[in-house]
């Protein structure tokens, strides 16, 4: 944890440590399994391919500051990730799952597209992954900043209170290089609501191996024989299902469901209604989607047992209140 998420923590984290959900710390050496170390080879450069180009930029802002801004960036990146850790392989990871998921399985309903942030709205604005909803007669198309986490202890605490930090100043979490991907020839400045999302690992490897089982079948090798390819895609077909009806959507969901509730009424709360609505327009819109999404009994509770989700609605019954 850095000495900035430090000092955006409670007092009560501080000095006596958070209650309930200590911090686990990442070593060197932690593990992640083979599956998710496979993905991070084969998927994730193709998510940060898709980042924001800061120099599209150019008369938006000053070719001098967006130079500046890109600087700023190598110089925090060789600070924070100049050691290459599982553990942000991890994180990495399911950044890229979550955005392929979101945009080809629905997992926020149909239409729902999802941006890749500059580096610098990443490291400076944290925002890992927007998310554009559609929009229909009634509501214009809504926007969320995802700040995904693999952590359950004080690093998600601080993320958490970094928005509820915002919110009592009355303010959204910025995007300083957006392009939309429903107007991609708009560029500009955009302010939007903030939520964090994360799973425990037991998930991640999950997904990890079904997206695996999908993208085997389509570069199988010219050793396999047709026998072999029949079979990889009729796993690839199964394994795609289970992707697309995963209980990790409904997990997600219901984390962002219950932020949105606990930010928009947090807000109320410090007199920000102009921000409390944009919460809450959110807010509908992911009751709506999750009234449409069904799992299994056993998914339940699966999902009520993950770590991530319980620190997460632990924080919020803590700070939000």
């Amino acid at each position: 944890m850095t000495r900035f998420q430090k000092e955006l923590l409670p007092p009560t984290t501080q000095s006596k440590g958070f209650r309930g959900t200590q911090e686990q710390i990442p070593s060197k050496i932690e593990k992640i399994s083979s599956a998710e170390e496979e993905v991070f080879k084969r998927l994730v450069p193709k998510f940060q391919a898709l980042r924001i180009n800061m120099d599209e930029f150019e008369g938006v802002y000053r070719k001098e500051d967006i130079q500046r801004d890109k600087k700023s960036v190598g110089g925090k990146k060789d600070l924070f990730y100049g050691q290459d850790s599982p553990f942000q392989h991890r994180a990495q990871v399911l950044e890229a799952l979550l955005a392929e998921q979101i945009e080809l399985s629905d997992w926020f309903g149909e239409n729902a597209t999802t941006v890749v942030p500059a580096e610098y709205d990443d490291l400076y604005n944290g925002v890992d992954l927007a998310i554009e909803l559609p929009h229909d007669n009634e509501t214009e198309g809504l926007t969320a900043g995802i700040d995904v986490t693999v952590s359950k202890g004080l690093s998600l605490t601080a993320k958490l209170f970094l928005i509820k930090s915002k919110i009592e100043k009355g303010e959204l979490t910025e995007m300083k290089y957006f392009v939309s991907e429903t107007d991609p020839d708009q560029r500009r400045r955009k302010k939007m609501p903030s939520i964090v999302i994360g799973v425990d690992p037991r998930t991640i490897n999950e997904l990890a191996s079904l997206w695996l089982t999908v993208d085997r079948s389509k570069n199988p090798g010219q050793e396999a024989d047709q026998i072999d390819r029949e079979m990889l895609r009729g796993q690839a077909r199964e394994a795609q299902q289970k992707l697309a009806r995963h209980r990790a959507q409904v997990l997600v969901l219901k984390q962002i469901e219950l932020q949105l509730e606990a930010f928009g009424n947090f807000a109320r709360k410090k007199g920000h209604d102009r921000i409390a609505v944009e919460f809450e327009k959110l807010l509908l819109f992911v009751r709506k989607t999750l009234s449409k999404k069904t799992i299994s009994k056993a998914d339940e509770i699966a999902n009520d047992s993950d770590d991530t989700f319980r620190a997460i609605r632990k924080n919020l019954e803590e700070y939000f209140s």
